[in-house]
């Protein structure tokens, strides 16, 4: 007789449903789209690093400025026999704007003319309207100047080094030494006369006068008092070594300050020594005895009924 057997389990138990194999591909689609970007990104920053570190955009403005500078090379010194120091250059900083960064013209003005109350304001507004990537505002600027326009804090205004020619012994001899345009070119006296040779290269050797300043002062002294005294238009003096010819000193009056060549009037700019014209007239009498004397016609004794 046979065992009845019981029916045996059964484990059929809920299976997972199968996964989304579109769902998977998109999400490793977007993950590595995203990681492309990121890579992109931090390529053209790196590269765009490069670029500024090693081809520095050009400064239209700035360049603009240098253009207009003349060779900032050293101009010699100039000094008188004794190497007494007559002219010298000095670094200076010049002002200049450029119009394109300036976020309010007459504001800008209006600032400039509380540390420039000598400039017109309808100009200075022109100016910084201007479509232009530079104009001067003001060269050579004293160093509270150049602090005083810092403060400012107004973009568009910026600064460049240019060389400044000093006379440290003011009106002495000025004639003489003459003056400088603003762009480094001499425009009068020994500073055009001796241009070239003022220019050539850096660390020049100082250019040698045959004046004795000290001989320079009493001369100016004499001659300036005299002037006033006698309340003349003009006057000149010169003093010459007799052996050699050289000129010891040489003053005309009214004196010129050469540091101030803009505030020099034209009777002050004229040099008297070299450019006026003077009749002979009686000096003519000088040559007429010496001739006389060296002759035998007359002697030191000789007196005539005039």
């Amino acid at each position: 007789m046979s065992e009845a057997r019981s029916p045996e389990p059964s484990f059929d138990w809920p299976r997972p449903a199968p996964r989304d194999q579109g769902g998977i591909g998109t999400m490793r689609g977007r993950t590595i789209a995203l990681a492309v970007a990121f890579c992109a990104g931090f390529g053209l920053l790196s590269l765009r690093a490069v670029q500024i570190g090693l081809f520095r955009p050009v400064d239209e403005a700035a360049t603009a400025a240098r253009a207009a500078v003349a060779p900032s090379s050293k101009r010699a010194d100039i000094v008188d026999r004794n190497g007494q120091l007559m002219a010298t250059s000095l670094v200076a900083h010049s002002l200049y704007a450029d119009p394109k960064r300036i976020w309010d013209p007459v504001e800008a003005a209006r600032a400039l003319r509380n540390v420039f109350p000598e400039m017109d304001e309808a100009s200075l507004i022109e100016k910084l309207s201007s479509r232009s990537r530079f104009v001067w505002i003001k060269r050579r600027l004293t160093p509270k100047q150049k602090q005083a326009v810092w403060e400012l804090a107004q973009p568009g205004l910026e600064f460049i080094e240019e060389s400044e020619r000093i006379y440290p012994m003011g009106h002495l001899a000025g004639h003489v030494l003459g003056s400088m345009h603003p762009d480094g070119k001499g425009i009068n006296g020994i500073e055009r006369a001796l241009n070239d040779r003022l220019t050539t290269g850096s660390g020049a050797e100082p250019v040698r006068l045959s004046l004795d300043m000290r001989v320079q002062y009493i001369l100016e002294r004499e001659l300036g008092e005299a002037a006033s005294a006698f309340r003349a238009q003009g006057g000149a003096a010169v003093m010459l070594d007799a052996k050699t010819g050289e000129v010891i000193a040489s003053a005309s009056w009214p004196f010129m300050d050469p540091n101030r060549p803009e505030a020099n009037t034209p009777n002050q700019q004229n040099n008297r020594v070299t450019n006026s014209r003077f009749e002979m007239g009686s000096t003519f009498k000088v040559f007429t005895v010496a001739i006389g004397l060296e002759d035998n016609i007359i002697t030191p004794e000789s007196v005539f009924d005039a």
